[in-house]
């Protein structure tokens, strides 16, 4: 699944981990019957080939699968939503989830990831280390963006590389071409698209330091607080998803007439 070419530039970025990362990869049994609740999930095994695939270029890489929907104990635990379905956590034990196949940009949004999630939390700035302090409950972020999207991964990476620096912000990102339910659901139109406690968000990609202030704005006046500064043309305005047509009903065969019987009694045709 990773181009030949780009093996060597993974393995030489993995060689700066020198500290365990757990990566929980959640998924489900391939079967040919149909499973009432349960949908197709044809991302899932190229997104497990490429996470086994990653996770044998560094031993200090720990690669545990789970079955999404038997083993309820570990999706309650690592609170993964849906599949397929990362959560990267290391020396800090900060999990930051990835909701659908990391390919195309994610891909090395991924081994970034992987590779910080490995590291102790770096020295901030006053400013930002100020915000993260003030951040009194817990936050939710959430960012929506596509595979073919450069900017949607730095969205991500500002998201999980905060995740990483405090334990009040809980990070996931979710690839559009295997969530299109969420896109249909907020009628996305702009990517990439981060949203706070799902409440409001902004598009485009901003800096650590803005996105934080964001979520500590979110927090002290939701309804006043304004969209952090954004990288000029890091944002791209798409069509929204149609919402699905009913299906086109026919006028069909014609009834059959009643009949009635001879003792009188009328009878539905048949």
């Amino acid at each position: 699944m990773i181009p030949t070419d780009v093996i060597p530039k993974i393995t030489e970025r993995f060689a700066t981990i020198d500290r365990p990362v757990k990566i929980d990869f959640f998924d489900q049994l391939e079967t040919q019957l149909q499973v009432p609740g349960r949908r197709p999930c044809p991302s899932c095994l190229p997104a497990r080939e490429m996470i086994e695939q990653l996770a044998g270029l560094n031993d200090y890489i720990e690669l545990r699968s789970h079955d999404f929907h038997t083993d309820t104990v570990q999706v309650k635990k690592w609170h993964a939503e849906r599949i397929p379905a990362l959560v990267i956590h290391g020396e800090v034990n900060r999990p930051v989830r990835l909701y659908g196949f990391p390919g195309g940009a994610f891909l090395p949004f991924l081994v970034d990831m992987i590779v910080a999630a490995s590291k102790p939390p770096p020295t901030l700035p006053q400013d930002l280390k100020s915000a993260i302090k003030k951040l009194r409950d817990p936050v939710r972020v959430r960012v929506l963006g596509s595979m073919q999207h450069p900017h949607s991964a730095q969205a991500a990476a500002t998201a999980f590389g905060l995740a990483l620096l405090s334990d009040k912000i809980d990070a996931s990102a979710f690839v559009i071409e295997d969530s299109p339910d969420i896109a249909m659901q907020l009628q996305l139109s702009r990517i990439p698209l981060t949203l706070v406690n799902d409440l409001r968000g902004f598009g485009g990609v901003t800096s650590a330091q803005g996105l934080a202030q964001f979520c500590l704005n979110m927090q002290t006046g939701p309804d006043e607080a304004a969209s952090p500064p954004i990288i000029p043309g890091s944002m791209v305005i798409i069509e929204p998803p149609a919402p699905p047509q009913p299906p086109q009903s026919g006028p069909g065969p014609a009834k059959p007439e009643p009949r009635r019987t001879p003792g009188g009694i009328i009878l539905p045709g048949q």
